[in-house]
Formats: structure tokens, C-alpha cells, sequence
């Protein structure tokens, strides 16, 4: 049995269907039913999705789960768009155009066609109506905002359809067998490189240190946060582990990036045991227990024994994260090491 999908998740879905990367949301939903639509679809791991602090979709994607729930809709969704765009006097010729336009940007080549049949039943009639208009100069033909407008009304009567509890409609497969398809795009090929198992989470932790010396930046400039950086990889090694990471992984706060650039020599440049070890003396209070956090992180071999002393403490009395003087600090963490 398919699994209830509310409207706005079906259309989401939707939006996703091509396999690509969609951080935008769809014309048919708000940027902020967009956010809730994906927080709940990757919940039932149908998704993947990244957040940016602020409720800021970075990036989406369909996953086995979505895109296996969208193929046991589709012989029902094709059934219903053909009752939905008849009730327009649309047929599936014109629905395919107009989708085309829509979606790439321009149905091209239109004017080297000959067959005064096809523009006069197909592309004239949406012409008339105001859906298409007709750009020679790029030698195609484009979508205006009323037939933007159109269909993203035919993607919200689907959705609301589709998910509606209240179906009395069977529909037989001979009812649907002649319903239009979209054609698919080529794909360019790309070299297929596989991450090795036992070096992912090196990996992963070198391209955040990276990232946190300033390694990359966007086309203007811009650094990338820890989630933006790892999610691009993970896209580029098609790896479904390092998504999850990266859709999963908590932002290290903006507050403490400084420090751990700082710190993270002295922790063999972990930019996540750094970051731990920030939180951690953060939420302390006394000059003692800064001392024991730090010895712990000896004790487990995360952070050097010769780097533990003044180095260490340089950083902390300077970031007023330690008061006292560096001789109480030896004295203090001496007491704790093993």
C-alpha cells in the first residue's frame, strides 16, 4: 500500500522527479512549505535534504523511497492531469508542449516545422490563449507567466487530488495507456569514483578542516558551511553515506570557528574533536574542570601531551576561557593525566 503523502509533499516530490539537485522551491509551493514539505519527506526517507541555519533549503534530492512511491502514483496522476487538462480543452499534445517550455526553458526549433497540422492543433491554439509566445530571434517558443500560471494550477489540483482520502475512482490501466510522456534529458556521463569504506570519515573530516582554513569559497567569494561543503561532495561522489552525514551533522557555531582554527593544530587538525572540545569547556565554570576536560582529551589520545601546556593555555587565558596563570594550569592538568 502507498504511503499518505500530504499535497505539498507530493509536490515536492514532483519537483524532485528528475534526480536532480533542487534548492529553489517549485512555483507551486512557498519557500517556507517547501522547507516543512522536505523536513517531513526526509523524515520518511524519501529525501535528501540540507539545511542552512535560518530554515534555508541548500539543497534536495530524490531518493529510492520517493522516487518508488512516485511510480505507483503514476498511473493514477496521468489519469487524473488528462481529466484536469480536458476540462480545459488542452490536449496531451499541448500539455506536453507547454511542460516542455516550461521546463527547458523554451520548446527550440518550432519554426522548422513544416506540418501546418501541427502548429495549427498544437502550438497556435496556446499562442491565442496567451500560454506560449513566439521568440524568433532564439528560434523557439516560451511560456508566458499566464501559462506558468496554468500549469502550476494543473500541479495543485494533482497534488490536492492524488492525496485526497476520499477516492472513488478505480482506474483501469486502458484508461491511462495513451497518456503523454516527457521526454528525458541525456545525461552526460562522468567518471564514476568510489569512496574507500575505511577513509570516509577521514575524508569527510579533511574536507572540514579544509573548508575551515578557507579552502573553498563560492563563484563570489563566499565561504561554504560545513553542511554546504561535505553535501557538494557527497553529490560528486554520488555517495549516500556522506549525504546523510552532511544532511545529519550539526553546524559548528559561528562563535566558536575562530577558536577551533586556533585549536585544531593542537588536536592533530580534527576540526570535529576540536570543535567537542570547545563546547565542552563552554559549558563549564570553574578553572578546574577546564583542566580535567583537556586532560581527558589527552588521556584518549585526541589531543597532544606536548601541546596540552602553554600552548593550550595561551589560547584559553587569551579567549578568557582560563583565568588563571599558566603555572596553575601545569600544576592542574598534571593531577588528571594518566
Amino acid at each position: 500500500m502507498t504511503e499518505q503523502l500530504t499535497p505539498k509533499e507530493y509536490l515536492t516530490l514532483q519537483h524532485l522527479a528528475d534526480g536532480k539537485d533542487h534548492g529553489k522551491s517549485p512555483d507551486s509551493l512557498t519557500d517556507a512549505q517547501y522547507y516543512s514539505a522536505l523536513k517531513s519527506l526526509k523524515d520518511k526517507d524519501m529525501v535528501y535534504a540540507a539545511f542552512v541555519e535560518g530554515g534555508e533549503v541548500y539543497a534536495a534530492q530524490i531518493k529510492t523511497n520517493g522516487k518508488a512511491i512516485l511510480d505507483d502514483l503514476s498511473d493514477e496522476a496521468n489519469y487524473i492531469i488528462r481529466k484536469l487538462i480536458k476540462k480545459e480543452n488542452i490536449t496531451d499534445d499541448q500539455f506536453l508542449l507547454l511542460k516542455v517550455a516550461r521546463d527547458n526553458n523554451g520548446a527550440k526549433n518550432v519554426f522548422g516545422i513544416t506540418n501546418d497540422v501541427y502548429k495549427k492543433q498544437i502550438w497556435s491554439p496556446l499562442i491565442g490563449r496567451g500560454y506560449l509566445k513566439l521568440e524568433r530571434a532564439i528560434n523557439s517558443i516560451v511560456i508566458t507567466p499566464l501559462g506558468n500560471r496554468f500549469l502550476t494550477q494543473i500541479d495543485k489540483d494533482l497534488a490536492y487530488e492524488i492525496t485526497s482520502n476520499d477516492k472513488t475512482n478505480n482506474v483501469s490501466s486502458s484508461e491511462y495507456a495513451n497518456t503523454t510522456t516527457m521526454p528525458k534529458e541525456n545525461i552526460v556521463s562522468r567518471p564514476c569514483i568510489k569512496i574507500n569504506e575505511e577513509h570516509r570519515k577521514q575524508i569527510i573530516e579533511d574536507i572540514i578542516t579544509a573548508n575551515h582554513f578557507g579552502h573553498f569559497k563560492d563563484q563570489n567569494g563566499n565561504p561554504f558551511n560545513d553542511k554546504q561543503i561535505i553535501y557538494a561532495f557527497a553529490q560528486f561522489f554520488d555517495d549516500e553515506k556522506m549525504k546523510d552525514f552532511a544532511t545529519s551533522k550539526e553546524e559548528i557555531n559561528s562563535a566558536n570557528v575562530e577558536l577551533v582554527k586556533k585549536m585544531c593544530p593542537l588536536f592533530y587538525n580534527d576540526v570535529v574533536v576540536t570543535n567537542s572540545f570547545v563546547e565542552k569547556i563552554k559549558s563549564t565554570n570553574t578553572n578546574t574542570e577546564t583542566t580535567r576536560i583537556a586532560a581527558e582529551f589527552v588521556n584518549k589520545k585526541l589531543l597532544s601531551d606536548l601541546s596540552c601546556k602553554k600552548p593550550l593555555w595561551e589560547i584559553l587565558h587569551n579567549n578568557n576561557l582560563y583565568s588563571a596563570k599558566l603555572n596553575n594550569w601545569c600544576k592542574s592538568i598534571n593531577t588528571f593525566l594518566k
